[in-house]
């Protein structure tokens, strides 16, 4: 079991250092990390956004604090950010939250790594 947590975080390091620099989300998608993620929280926000009909939630992994929004109606990255900062801040608080320059491929890999541990 130790050795299995290891190793995914010296693939995630190696992955994180190996590829070339990080391609930003999608235009129209914006990855943050979010201190203290819970299930309710992410599911309180995905209603949030619901009833909004702008943004969804693409990806979301809640043991490592991963939230990935998308905009449903093409907007670019800064609009998109400028969206959901004000629910973020309502909901979980400004000073839990990080913007995350990892592409889909690193945040799928930091979660699985969050997983083994």
């Amino acid at each position: 079991m130790l050795f299995a947590r290891i190793a995914a975080f010296v693939a995630l390091i190696l992955l994180t250092a190996t590829t070339a620099p990080a391609q930003q989300p999608a235009s129209g998608s914006l990855a943050v990390m979010v201190s203290g993620l819970s299930a309710q929280t992410r599911d309180q926000i995905a209603w949030d956004l619901a009833g909004r009909g702008e943004v969804r939630i693409a990806y979301a992994c809640v043991p490592a604090g991963i939230l990935v929004f998308e905009a449903v109606n093409g907007a670019l990255r800064a609009d998109l950010q400028q969206d959901i900062n004000d629910l973020l801040d309502q909901r979980v608080g400004r000073s839990n939250i990080s913007v995350s320059a990892l592409d889909q491929v690193q945040l799928e890999a930091q979660c699985a790594a969050t997983r083994d541990l």
